[in-house]
C-alpha cells in the first residue's frame, strides 16, 4: 500500500497536479507571483525531495535560482522612494500584461508564451528527451523571492498551457486587502534560427540595403540591441529568418517617425540560445526622412 501511495504522488507531480496540503504549510502572506521556466533534459529515476530555492537578483534586474538556469515569468511587488508598486520580471513574451489597483487590493493578469528547441549542435528537442518545467515562484512580505523545486512544478509539452489563479490576503496600513494573480503560460517547440537577414526595400520592392544578424551575434547582444542605418530611399524593412535545416519566415515592418526628420523600424526576430532557450533579439533600423512613398506590394 505504501508503494502505491508513493507512486500516485509521483504521477500527480509529473502531471502538474499536487496532493491537497493544509493552508498553513505555506505562509499566508507569501504571494504566488508567477513562474520560472527551465528547459532541461528529463530527469532519470525518482525525483529528489522538494526544496525551496532562493532567488538572487542579478545586475539586469532578473532573478537567478541556483541549479535552475531558465527564464523569469512573474510580477513582483517593489518599494520605491515613496510608494509600493507592481513590476514585471519577464524574459519571455508577456502576451498582454495587465496590472490593476483598487480599494480592494491589487490584481495581475498575464498569459506568457515560452518557446524552446534543440540545444546548439543537437537534434533532440522538446518532443524527445527535453521538457520545459514551470516552477511556481513566491514573494515573501520582506520582498525576497523563492520557488519550490519539484514539489511545486509542472512539465509542459509543446502546445500545452497552464493557468494558475491564486488570491492572497495581505495587510497594508492596518487594512485587509487582497492580491489576485491570474498567470498563464504556453510552451511551444520551434526550429533553431540560423540568421536573420534585414532587407530595406524601395517603393518598387527592390532591395537597397541588406544586413545580417547571425544566431551567435544575437546571443552576444545580451540586453543590448543591434542597430543598422536606414537608407533614404527605403520605404519599409523586411526581415527574413532562415532556419537550420531549411525553411524561412518573412515579415514586413513599417517605418514610423522618430523625431524631426527621422524614421525607424523595430524588429524582434526569435532565436534560440546555446541551451535551446528561446528569446527575442532587439533590432532597430533608423535613418533620415525619405520620400514618403507607399510600402510596395511584394506578395
Amino acid at each position: 500500500m505504501r508503494r502505491a501511495v508513493l507512486f500516485l504522488a509521483l504521477i500527480l507531480t509529473l502531471c502538474g497536479c499536487s496532493l491537497a496540503r493544509p493552508e498553513q504549510d505555506r505562509p499566508e502572506q507569501d504571494r504566488f507571483v508567477g513562474f520560472h521556466l527551465v528547459y532541461a533534459p528529463l530527469p532519470e529515476g525518482p525525483l529528489p525531495p522538494s526544496e525551496q530555492v532562493e532567488g538572487r537578483e542579478d545586475e539586469t534586474g532578473h532573478f537567478v535560482f541556483s541549479g535552475l538556469e531558465g527564464q523569469n515569468c512573474f510580477v513582483l511587488r517593489r518599494t520605491g522612494e515613496s510608494e509600493r508598486y507592481l513590476a514585471s520580471c519577464f524574459q519571455v513574451s508577456s502576451g498582454g500584461l495587465n496590472l490593476h489597483y483598487s480599494d480592494e487590493g491589487e490584481a495581475v493578469d498575464f498569459q506568457a508564451e515560452a518557446f524552446c528547441g534543440p540545444a546548439e549542435g543537437e537534434e533532440l528537442g522538446p518532443e524527445e528527451d527535453y521538457a520545459c518545467t514551470a516552477y511556481r515562484v513566491y514573494q515573501r512580505p520582506d520582498g525576497s523571492v523563492y520557488l519550490n523545486r519539484y514539489g511545486d512544478a509542472f512539465p509542459l509539452a509543446s502546445g500545452a498551457s497552464q493557468t494558475e489563479q491564486v488570491r492572497t490576503p495581505y495587510l497594508e496600513e492596518g487594512k485587509s486587502l487582497m492580491f489576485e494573480m491570474n498567470a498563464g503560460v504556453t510552451f511551444r517547440a520551434v526550429p533553431r534560427t540560423a540568421r536573420c537577414v534585414i532587407r530595406q526595400l524601395d517603393e518598387d520592392g527592390a532591395s537597397v540595403r541588406e544586413d545580417v544578424l547571425t544566431a551567435r551575434e544575437a546571443e552576444a547582444l545580451g540586453e543590448e540591441e543591434a542597430r543598422f542605418p536606414l537608407e533614404p530611399e527605403a520605404v519599409c524593412v523586411m526581415s527574413v529568418c532562415e532556419y537550420e535545416g531549411g525553411g524561412v519566415l518573412r515579415e514586413m515592418h513599417a517605418l514610423s517617425g522618430a523625431g524631426e526628420g527621422e524614421r525607424l523600424a523595430h524588429l524582434s526576430p526569435r532565436f534560440l540560445d546555446s541551451r535551446g532557450l528561446g528569446y527575442y533579439a532587439g533590432i532597430t533600423v533608423e535613418g533620415p526622412q525619405g520620400n514618403g512613398a507607399e510600402i510596395p506590394d511584394i506578395s
